[in-house]
């Protein structure tokens, strides 16, 4: 939902060189096939309606695996995703990609027998072995695979039945000779950090960095990070985690495991298990939530300071700290009371670059800091689905009250969505009129799609 109310209170896979062009290899929408690929030809696969978006339709519905095996002796298997985009409907409908190391086994589905449409057995793949990467409901880019396997091959398996419209992938399949790996550099890489931050917003990047490695056998792994942080008000130290990739938001990353211990203002994460780097670039990330008591305009700074790793690797260069402001905002809460003491902006759910999901519930009261004063709301953008229709017939609706004071009794009401105003870029003003100057929000949401 994108509502902006205003509230007022007084690894990539290093690619073959000199090749003129990539054999274009598109994803089979049903069945198993075997593609063999060679040390001079690499290939650019695709899911199987190339670079056109895989459409939310039955026609979309899909349960395939390709194995790509290398044409030469000695060399192995590389797919490195550019991205990936597969989504479901939030409704049950699922689109699922999953990367496999070896040869995947046929005849683990139906006995050899794949389905041709989605009324034969279509049980997720990850249901049958254990991939090296199981992408469901997620969008990621720059993410590598080498095979493992004595076999050299790696097999890439999907499945679509009625999800939505979604990008689908591209990649590029190479053969490479397997030598072993050295670390040639590392560094800060601050570029994905969104500075502008708000007090309890989730899963933000707040540091990142990259290394650099070239080979594919004996990799090393990252085994410690450190950093600092100049204002803890805003950022509680001990609990940032470390992410594979980089992103504004971390929610779509994968998480490595590991400890933060402190030493005079330094900080050191050390990770559970030893992390083993593929060749290429390989981006990291520190992610944390901001606490929901950092001030308006409070900053704080945190930069990887040096990584330490198994073999031994010395010579990391920091990035530039990127500063972290919080934004005067309040977010909708399930249940939250907030003191207002200079204009702030009041969002949904989801913030100003995310959507409600269904079910959300919410009150918010607003306080004014100062007795005596009352607390102004105004509603710049509504964009909620409401019907008079809907509202009365299914109630898949979207409700949005507004109650006068510290209460939600309907004699308080003194402002609700409507059909007229469910899609609005006009100011709708409520002032509170009540003793103690609160006003009080409550929101539902009740129709299944984001918004």
């Amino acid at each position: 939902m994108r509502k902006n109310l205003l509230l007022f209170a007084a690894l990539v896979v290093s690619g073959l060189c000199c090749v003129a062009h990539a054999e274009d290899y598109l994803m089979p929408q049903w069945g198993y096939e075997t593609k063999s690929v060679s040390k001079d030809a690499p290939v650019t696969f695709y899911d199987f309606k190339g670079e056109d978006d895989i459409p939310s339709s039955s026609s979309s519905n899909s349960y395939s695996t390709v194995v790509f095996t290398p044409a030469d002796e000695g060399y192995s298997i590389s797919v490195s995703f550019e991205y990936v985009d597969v989504s479901d409907d939030g409704a049950g409908w699922v689109s699922y990609l999953d990367v496999f190391d070896g040869v995947f086994d046929k005849s683990l589905v139906n006995g050899g027998e794949y389905p041709s449409s989605v009324s034969g057995n279509t049980t997720p793949f990850k249901d049958y072995a254990t991939p090296l990467k199981h992408y469901e409901n997620s969008t990621f880019s720059n993410e590598s695979f080498v095979s493992g396997s004595s076999t050299g091959a790696l097999s890439v398996c999907f499945h679509y039945r009625y999800a939505a419209r979604s990008r689908g992938w591209k990649a590029t399949v190479t053969a490479v000779k397997l030598e072993d790996m050295t670390v040639s550099g590392a560094k800060g890489d601050n570029s994905d950090v969104d500075t502008q931050v708000w007090a309890d917003k989730k899963n933000v990047e707040v540091a990142g960095f990259v290394i650099t490695t070239d080979g594919y056998s004996s990799p090393d792994k990252l085994k410690s990070v450190t950093f600092t942080c100049s204002n803890t008000a805003v950022v509680n130290t001990l609990n940032i985690s470390l992410y594979a990739g980089k992103a504004a938001s971390v929610a779509s990353l994968s998480k490595i495991e590991g400890g933060i211990t402190e030493n005079a203002g330094v900080y050191t994460y050390t990770l559970t298990t030893p992390y083993a780097f593929g060749n290429g670039d390989n981006n990291f990330c520190l992610g944390a939530d901001i606490l929901s008591s950092a001030s308006f305009n409070a900053e704080t700074e945190i930069n990887v300071t040096g990584i330490a790793t198994v073999g031994g690797f010395t010579g990391y260069t920091p990035a530039v700290a990127a500063t972290l402001t919080v934004k005067p905002m309040y977010i909708m809460a399930a249940d939250a009371t907030y003191t207002v003491n200079q204009p702030a902006g009041f969002y949904d759910e989801g913030g100003p670059d995310g959507k409600v999901i269904k079910g959300f519930n919410g009150k918010t009261v607003f306080a004014p800091a100062t007795e005596g004063e009352k607390v102004v709301l105004t509603f710049n953008t509504i964009d909620v689905f409401y019907t008079d229709y809907a509202a009365s017939s299914s109630g898949y609706v979207d409700y949005i009250k507004v109650y006068n004071g510290n209460s939600t009794a309907d004699a308080d009401l003194l402002w609700e969505i409507s059909q007229a105003t469910a899609s609005s870029t006009s100011d709708i003003v409520i002032r509170s009129t009540a003793s103690d100057g609160k006003l009080t929000i409550k929101m539902r949401k009740n129709n299944p799609f984001p918004r």
